[in-house]
């Protein structure tokens, strides 16, 4: 009984070692080009090239030269950055106060209807939030309330 049953397996077995279809060949993940590619065989450049060249190489600063002509270095562009510190006042007596990030600039204290530093027109300013006008659309923005 036990040798019938080790037979039977080992003719499962056989069958299905026999029996499974061959291996498939691996996919190519990436097909490769078959055009030929053509470099074009370097040239040096020609005598007329070098000659031009040759006054903008002479004068770079990595050979010691100073440039010929040396113009002051452009001021700094005023700091412009500002920000929405506060909303003040309760009802239709509110007011946002502007500062900005340049300490010689004094706050602002804008109404509804006035423009924002940026030219934005205040629409509407609630406890904790205003609305802007910007190109038709309005947008809400949060702020902290102050007293």
């Amino acid at each position: 009984m036990v040798f019938r049953l080790l037979l039977l397996l080992a003719a499962a077995f056989a069958i299905g070692w026999f029996g499974a279809p061959p291996p498939q060949p691996e996919a190519e993940l990436v097909r490769l080009k078959r055009a030929a590619m053509t470099v074009p065989p370097w040239q040096p450049p020609g005598e007329a090239q070098a000659v031009a060249l040759m006054p903008a190489v002479m004068t770079a600063p990595f050979w010691g030269i100073p440039p010929a002509t040396t113009a002051a270095p452009a001021p700094p562009p005023p700091d412009m950055r500002w920000r929405v510190s506060g909303v003040f006042g309760l009802g239709a007596a509110r007011k946002i106060r502007i500062e900005f990030r340049n300490p010689a600039r004094p706050p602002l204290t804008l109404k509804v209807g006035e423009k924002l530093p940026s030219g934005h027109v205040i629409t509407r300013i609630d406890e904790r939030t205003y609305c802007v006008d910007i190109e038709g659309a309005s947008y809400t923005l949060g702020v902290e309330r102050s007293e």
